[in-house]
């Protein structure tokens, strides 16, 4: 065998180890994930900038954000457990700055070793409901995964994406995330 073969058949097994994804975890971030800033009246006057959802300055050290032990506990054990894949998508703005600021706000809250674009998903400015469907149904043809497991705090989400998964004869769990120190779930707005 040559080194092009040689290295052809290691991607090979790259690519079939790849798709040997057995469960899919989908995780939102603000709510889900992190009790992040909230766009309180006291917040917005330290804010820098205009919007809440899509200015990156929501995201800084300025603000408090606290991890949701029990939704980080099921990201972990994904993460660590064999033909398991906990994938995060979040609606906020697919911007340099913000890729950025939701990097370090998962780092805050000991969700590391992401990388964007392959475990890590931010919205191009789409409807969030709408992008999140069709970026799950992207990462299930790709993965192939036996069962899927969504983590999300909007009812109206989670309810859609049973529908969707169901609609497909995809095996899911969806988790409706509900902290009591988390007030804004459905009252964000379409494209956050």
């Amino acid at each position: 065998m040559n080194l092009f073969e040689a290295i052809s058949a290691f991607r090979g097994i790259e690519l079939l180890s790849e798709a040997r994804v057995k469960h899919l975890h989908v995780f939102d971030m603000d709510g889900t994930l992190a009790l992040s800033p909230e766009p309180t009246d006291q917040n917005k006057a330290k804010l820098s900038g205009s919007g809440w959802w899509s200015n990156p300055d929501s995201l800084s050290a300025k603000f408090p954000v606290r991890p949701i032990p029990e939704t980080r506990a099921h990201y972990e054990k994904a993460k660590r457990t064999k033909g398991h894949k906990a994938i995060v998508m979040t609606g906020r703005s697919d911007t340099p700055e913000m890729r950025s600021a939701v990097s370090k706000t998962l780092r805050r809250i000991g969700v590391r070793g992401h990388t964007h674009g392959h475990d890590l998903f931010l919205n191009p400015g789409r409807d969030t409901e709408e992008w999140k469907k069709d970026q799950l149904m992207a990462l299930i043809k790709k993965h192939r995964p036996e069962h899927v497991h969504v983590y999300d705090d909007r009812p109206s989400h989670s309810k859609a994406f049973g529908k969707l998964l169901g609609s497909f004869g995809v095996p899911h769990t969806i988790y409706n995330v509900a902290h009591p120190k988390w007030a804004s779930g459905d009252k964000m707005p379409k494209t956050s």
